[in-house]
């Protein structure tokens, strides 16, 4: 299985890499910025794109749209920290537009600092 993380925090990107290594997914890439992992996401076929929403320039709904069509078995699963629901619905209507598939399952959890691994695994 290959992982890409991508996220602008450079904290988030170590943290994510770091607890998917500890429960033994060893191919995990990481990019912090959406311009570099549409380039990366084209080249490579990664199994699952854990993917920020909020990044300056190139944020993930761009990352999203831009890569999608050209990776249809790619899962992209979507992380945000905000809770605001105009932009989750939007996400989430984004996602099945861009799937293939006709049900598409999508989970919005807010993670506040500290955050608790055991409930992220």
């Amino acid at each position: 299985m290959r992982i890409l993380i991508v996220d602008d925090e450079e904290v988030a990107l170590n943290s994510v890499k770091r607890l998917l290594k500890w429960r033994g997914i060893r191919n995990v890439d990481i990019c912090d910025n959406g311009r570099d992992a549409i380039a990366k996401i084209k080249e490579t076929d990664f199994d699952i794109v854990l993917l920020d929403l909020l990044m300056p320039e190139v944020d993930g709904l761009q990352v999203l749209e831009s890569t999608r069509p050209y990776r249809p078995h790619t899962e992209f699963i979507i992380l945000t920290a905000i809770d605001d629901i105009p932009t989750t619905v939007n996400v989430w209507a984004l996602m099945i537009i861009l799937s293939n598939r006709w049900i598409t399952i999508s989970f919005f959890w807010p993670l506040r600092e500290p955050m608790n691994t055991e409930v992220c695994l």
